[in-house]
């Protein structure tokens, strides 16, 4: 992937030579192989999963599995390299000429005080360093130009996902070997042995049975994760002597809220050591780590699934909860943490950005990276790129009252996408990312307020055409990739379908023609979900964006029929289930809302006989309350009623939200299914859909198609009444 490392080469001098074979090692044992397959010191070429609860020390100290004789089970072989002669001493052999001698015992005692986890983390943190290096400095560069704390977050534990997701086994192996040096490590912390003058009687196992032995590498943490966060807090320079945050800084950091409510205030502030800050640090660090690897309740984390490939090797396919683990960081941590103040203009004080103002979003000056390593020219672009996505996904958190400018968001992309093939040239998979995001963005933007255009909208075609037949040839990584990017592209041009069935650009390519193209990229998708996505109930929901396009504008019936069906029987209890399982109401709310507008088109083409017909309007009914009412749903469109954003296209998922659920209730009512003793109930409720409506899109600048929508469904302003329906029609909805 983007941040994938090698593995270290070897040198041949004395100072640093032991660190680095320690290294190899490990990496070999972690999935990565020496390019050159010649090396006698780690794997020859080869590599290993290693899982870290089965590896040995000898193992690691061998740089390969021990050969542990033949499988019993069906299909697999013991690969291992490594085995051992009687009377050969602390001799291995390998196949061919040559035996490899382990590290030495007497480097393995200076690993402590877990000398299995000690080694481990050693050699991660020496494999880890460039790609260490490339992160903080790519953040730094984004730290610099924001205003907003928690924008700085989302693009922090990106990159750890991006470290992640690059090299699973060695960062899983590295977060086990550091939760079990830190636990070794609280006996010192907690308990202390006094020794008498004269000789004292211990058992071996008692403390203080060594007590002048020291260890040479107690490492404890994994660098990466700890130099990311704590390259983002504010400096121990920052804090005073009392140990609180010192006054407004125009150098925007994350800042902990000084500690309150507690009588110990004083006694904490007066030892001169910023506590806050180191447990800022520490809480990122935990937090950071336990999301991505599922040791925190209830949230969803990272997944690693090793597949076999045909010519016998396996590889990773990794599925990373991206979104959904930034909003855990920022709900968690958000709120401890102080607003970053910033000058608006030169010679201005800093203040803090007034509730409702567009985040200020970081450019990207190529000059600055043209002669950086690859590394570092791909963190930096991966950096830039998530602040762009992460101002959406800050939308999304009901409490946070500021977004992204759509319109600086469009030309930050546009400049991130000139940045991109310059610096890495047009054929690199993350150059080819950054301009389909970018292209796709505008587009789908464009399509919203009524201006896309041909040529962009072709070249958008263009492009998907090419990553799908791009991603039939790729590596399992690759695909997942691809298929992220599939969802975002084909979701983008289901808005230019939209904008082209409502006729508000004349130039756009046809309903029927696009439609072809949104089939094909569904197909494409759908397969890959098939081979990526092992998880049922992950899989399942994932079909909510395929379901959506069946469901959508203009649809035949045979499709409108069969995304009710997908819908019903396996998107919505997926939905349930992620929902009741990580809290992820979101995912059930989208598939509600794509249901609802399937079963209103359902009702008023009257797809079916007429007991059909009324089965869908009693459904639809008790699908749009259940959609409406749930405190959620309400949430959602509260916080966004009272936002201050006025930017053009601001608004417009609640505006279509809004409109889907009056358009299920209009339908209903249309259709006569409802029982004359509902009937005033009924068309109250209506009212009140249509009013609220209509009451956002007059006070929010949503662009033309929604408000082209909305016409569709009740006419000119004031005009809609329902007819009703003759005595005896229709059943209780």
């Amino acid at each position: 992937m983007h941040l994938r490392v090698e593995m270290p080469p070897m040198i041949f001098k004395t100072r640093g030579m032991m660190d680095v074979r320690v290294a190899r090692k490990v990496a070999a044992l972690s999935g990565l192989a020496d390019p050159s397959a010649t090396s006698d010191d780690a794997g020859r070429g080869s590599a290993w999963y290693g899982d870290y609860r089965e590896l040995t020390t000898n193992e690691l100290a061998l740089g390969g599995p021990l050969r542990a004789g033949r499988f019993e089970r069906a299909g697999v072989e013991d690969t291992g390299v490594f085995s051992k002669e009687r009377g050969s001493g602390r001799k291995y052999h390998v196949a061919g000429p040559v035996d490899v001698a382990p590290i030495p015992n007497v480097v393995l005692q200076r690993y402590g005080p877990d000398t299995k986890a000690a080694f481990v983390l050693s050699g991660a943190n020496t494999i880890l360093a460039p790609v260490s290096a490339a992160v903080t400095a790519a953040l730094e560069d984004v730290r610099r130009q924001v205003d907003d704390a928690r924008l700085l977050l989302a693009v922090g534990q990106c990159l750890v996902q991006e470290v992640f997701q690059a090299q699973p086994i060695l960062l899983l192996n590295a977060i086990q070997a550091s939760r079990i040096q830190r636990a070794f490590g609280l006996s010192s912390l907690v308990v202390s042995a006094q020794l008498p003058d004269r000789p004292l009687r211990l058992a071996r196992v008692e403390h203080g049975w060594h007590p002048d032995d020291a260890e040479v590498q107690q490492p404890t943490e994994l660098a990466v994760t700890r130099l990311v966060w704590d390259s983002i807090v504010a400096p121990r320079s920052a804090f005073d002597e009392s140990a609180l945050p010192a006054g407004p800084v125009d150098d925007p950091y994350l800042r902990p809220r000084p500690f309150g409510e507690f009588e110990q205030d004083d006694a904490l502030g007066s030892t001169g050591v910023p506590e806050a800050r180191e447990q800022l640090v520490a809480t990122l660090v935990q937090l950071s780590e336990s999301l991505l690897v599922g040791s925190l309740a209830r949230a969803p984390h990272d997944r690693v699934v090793l597949v076999p490939e045909q010519d016998g090797t396996r590889t990773q396919e990794v599925i990373i909860a991206r979104q959904r683990q930034v909003e855990l960081m920022i709900s968690n941590i958000g709120p401890h943490l102080e607003p970053i103040q910033v000058s608006p203009h030169p010679g201005v004080p800093p203040r803090v950005p007034a509730p409702g103002s567009p985040l200020r979003l970081p450019i990207i000056d190529v000059d600055v990276w043209r002669d950086t390593p690859l590394l570092q020219r791909r963190a930096v672009l991966l950096a830039h790129l998530y602040a762009l996505r992460a101002g959406n996904w800050l939308a999304g958190v009901d409490w946070i009252d500021r977004g992204r400018d759509r319109e600086l968001t469009a030309q930050r992309f546009a400049e991130l996408a000139v940045a991109a093939v310059e610096l890495l040239g047009p054929d690199d998979p993350l150059s080819e990312e950054i301009l389909l995001r970018s292209l796709s963005y505008r587009v789908a933007r464009a399509a919203q307020l009524a201006e896309a255009q041909r040529s962009e909208v072709d070249e958008l075609l263009r492009r998907l055409d090419t990553l799908i037949e791009r991603g039939r040839r790729q590596d399992r990584p690759g695909r997942a990739r691809l298929l992220a990017l599939l969802h975002v592209t084909l979701g983008d041009l289901s808005w230019v379908r939209r904008a082209a069935d409502a006729g508000l650009t004349a130039a756009l390519p046809t309903v029927p023609e696009l439609t072809s193209v949104l089939r094909a990229g569904w197909a494409a998708a759908n397969v890959l979900a098939d081979q990526l996505i092992t998880e049922p109930v992950e899989h399942d929901a994932n079909m909510n964006y395929y379901a959506a396009f069946l469901v959508g504008s203009r649809s035949e019936p045979d499709d409108i029929l069969a995304g009710l069906a997908l819908l019903s029987r396996t998107v919505i209890p997926a939905g349930k289930e992620l929902a009741r399982r990580d809290g992820r109401w979101r995912v059930l709310r989208t598939a509600y809302e794509s249901y609802c507008r399937g079963l209103a088109a359902a009702v008023k083409d009257k797809l079916g006989d007429d007991d059909q017909v009324r089965r869908w309007a009693q459904e639809a009914w008790g699908v749009a309350e259940t959609l409406r009412q749930h405190p959620d749903t309400d949430r959602y469109i509260r916080t966004r009623e009272f936002r201050s954003d006025e930017q053009p296209g601001s608004g417009k998922s609640v505006a279509h939200l809004l409109i889907t659920i009056a358009d299920v209730r209009l339908s209903v009512l249309n259709s006569g299914h409802v029982h004359l003793d509902n009937w005033a109930d009924a068309v109250e409720a209506a009212e009140r859909s249509v009013t609220e409506m209509t009451h956002f899109l007059d006070n929010h600048p949503v662009g033309p198609l929604p408000r082209r929508l909305a016409e569709e469904i009740v006419g000119p302003p004031g005009q809609w009444r329902p007819t009703e329906p003759a005595p005896g029609a229709g059943t209780t909805t």
